[in-house]
């Protein structure tokens, strides 16, 4: 048994955030011992299920209060990751990362184009709208080279953006693929 089996009873007895916890990587030994610590059992999934297995108004008090205390977990958790993530930006931008090299950014762009189009898609299809059906395939097929370009630039900066952090880290320049090709070329010649 591992903590997120028994995210869905902790968030059925109204603790929501910390049910959530429980299933992400990295906090959910922390969420389950914050748990463990209201029930007043041990620090395993296995004790907890077994308290959650009859919950008592004890219990869901526990629960509420442990839930409490994952807010404030989590309040830290995102805090750091949003400072981490805004430092890694500025190392970046410093290190000479031209502003289309936010990679998330650009990801959401990509991931926008793709999902954008289906809340019309899925309805034209229950109601049976064919003329929206087909004006959807036309402009979908219209737009398909705009988004295999956005999906190209966004391998482009992720593979350099690579390049460039394991270059940072290795103190070394790392060459592409095709870099260390027309190296190997070149130095046959």
């Amino acid at each position: 048994m591992d903590w997120k089996d028994i995210a869905g009873p902790v968030i059925k007895l109204g603790g929501g955030v910390i049910g959530g916890m429980l299933g992400m990587p990295g906090l959910g030994a922390t969420a389950g011992g914050l748990i463990a610590d209201a029930l007043g059992v041990d620090r395993t999934p296995e004790a907890v299920n077994d308290a959650l297995k009859n919950p008592s108004s004890e219990v869901v008090d526990a629960i509420r209060h442990a839930n409490a205390e994952a807010e404030k977990e989590w309040a830290k958790f995102y805090t750091a990751q949003v400072k981490e993530v805004g430092q890694t930006m500025r190392a970046e931008l410093a290190a000479g990362v031209s502003w289309y090299h936010w990679r998330h950014l650009l990801g959401y762009v990509v991931m926008l184009w793709a999902v954008a189009i289906l809340p019309v898609a899925v309805r034209d299809l229950w109601i049976g709208n064919a003329a929206g059906i087909d004006l959807g395939i036309k402009l979908a097929s219209a737009l398909t080279t705009y988004f295999l370009a956005l999906c190209g630039l966004l391998g482009y900066v992720a593979m350099d953006t690579t390049r460039r952090t394991t270059a940072a880290a290795s103190g070394s320049e790392v060459n592409t693929m095709l870099g260390s090709l027309l190296g190997a070329i070149t130095k046959k010649k």
